[in-house]
């Protein structure tokens, strides 16, 4: 089977466990990724998850691949695809862990505690988004952390050509203190997918900053992208 991007994560983590960094990186891109949540058929039309007994308690089945899930499962069996950070929101406070890839030898395959899930949810959960129409001032960030700069250039690097360019600004609502916010266009392959590349670069420059922060997407033409592109900083991915 392929690797995927959550492989490349998990093998950065077991490289060196002690450290911040990959951890970080690990559960961002667990948050964006799309799994496949074994599910049981329950009473009329609700479903649940399939929960496995584990020694430290039941824990859901999910899978960062079709592949993966078909070859563990074996048999059809109705599942529901959705983001990490989703599936932690709605594992979150129920005492239920995450078995992630059970069986996919060699790749990443872990357990994820209820307290865990509970910590992705809260950190990497639905996203704040700038809106152009309050923003009253658009001004060149103030000392962006490094880490911050190169958070947002790796996630970019992640999708290619579907951003065409992104500037980071710092914007002033019409009240309230300022706010780091990061200006993107999305190219032609990246149209259909602007809301969710906004909401992955928002979660990975949350985690990176302890400053507001927030992305805006926007068409040529738009105010907000002159703006960006008079007095913001380009970030390259």
């Amino acid at each position: 089977m392929t690797g995927t991007r959550l492989d490349k994560l998990w093998q950065a983590v077991m490289a060196d466990p002690e450290a911040e960094r990959p951890w970080l990186d690990f559960y961002e891109g667990l948050a964006t990724a799309r799994l496949h949540l074994a599910l049981d058929a329950a009473a009329g039309a609700r479903v649940r998850p399939t929960l496995l007994a584990l020694a430290d308690g039941p824990a859901a089945l999910a899978f960062d691949g079709e592949d993966r899930f078909a070859a563990a499962i074996g048999r059809p069996t109705e599942h529901a695809v959705l983001t990490g950070a989703e599936l932690a929101g709605l594992l979150a406070g129920q005492g239920v862990a995450l078995a992630l890839n059970p069986g996919a030898g060699g790749g990443c395959e872990t357990v994820l505690a209820p307290d865990t899930l509970a910590w992705v949810a809260q950190h990497f959960g639905a996203p704040a988004a700038a809106d152009e129409t309050r923003a009253a001032r658009i001004g060149p960030p103030a000392a962006p952390e490094p880490a911050l700069l190169d958070a947002l250039a790796r996630r970019l690097a992640d999708f290619g050509g579907a951003v065409a360019e992104a500037w980071l600004v710092d914007l002033s609502p019409g009240q309230g203190a300022a706010e780091l916010a990061l200006v993107i266009r999305p190219g032609p392959a990246g149209e259909a997918l602007a809301g969710e590349i906004a909401a992955a670069l928002t979660r990975a420059g949350q985690i990176a900053t302890a400053r507001p922060f927030a992305v805006a997407p926007a068409a040529e033409g738009a105010r907000l992208l002159a703006a960006a592109r008079c007095h913001g900083i380009g970030i390259a991915g």
